[in-house]
C-alpha cells in the first residue's frame, strides 16, 4: 500500500506518526523513542510551549499545521514549517534507528519470555 500523503502528527496518547509520501516511508512510535531515533535532535518542540492544552499537532506540508485540543483546531503554525519538512524529508534515518533499537531488544525481551515461563512452570510444580 502506497502513502499518499506527506505528514507528521504528534497525538494525545504520546505517540508520533510520521509519513514520507514521496519515499513511501513510515513511522510510529513513542515520543520517548522517536527523540531516542532521532538522536534528540529533531527539533520537534513540546506541545506544552504551543498554547494552553494543546494536546495533538498536525502537519501536512504546504497544506495545514494545526494545533489541536479536544479534537478541535485551536490555532496553527506555518504551513511551510521548515521543522516539520525535516522531520519528514530525514525520517528513514529514524527508521533505520528504530529497526536497530527493536533488533537489539528483542534478546532482551525474549529473554525475559523464557525467564517468565520458567517461573511459571516451577510454580506449578
Amino acid at each position: 500500500m502506497a502513502i499518499v500523503q506527506s505528514m507528521l502528527n504528534v497525538r494525545p496518547d504520546g505517540t508520533i506518526v510520521v509519513n514520507n509520501g514521496q519515499l513511501n516511508l513510515s513511522y510510529s512510535d513513542t515520543l520517548e523513542n522517536f527523540q531516542l531515533d532521532t538522536g534528540g535532535a529533531s527539533g520537534l518542540p513540546d506541545l506544552n510551549t504551543l498554547g494552553p492544552a494543546i494536546d495533538e499537532l498536525m502537519y501536512n506540508p504546504g497544506v495545514r499545521n494545526a494545533y489541536i485540543r479536544n479534537e478541535s483546531v485551536v490555532d496553527g503554525g506555518d504551513i511551510n514549517w521548515d521543522v516539520g519538512n525535516q522531520i519528514i524529508e530525514n525520517i528513514g534515518t529514524a527508521i533505520d534507528a528504530q529497526t536497530a533499537r527493536q533488533a537489539a531488544d528483542a534478546p532482551l525481551l525474549e529473554s525475559k519470555t523464557l525467564g517468565m515461563q520458567q517461573a511459571r512452570m516451577a510454580l506449578k510444580s
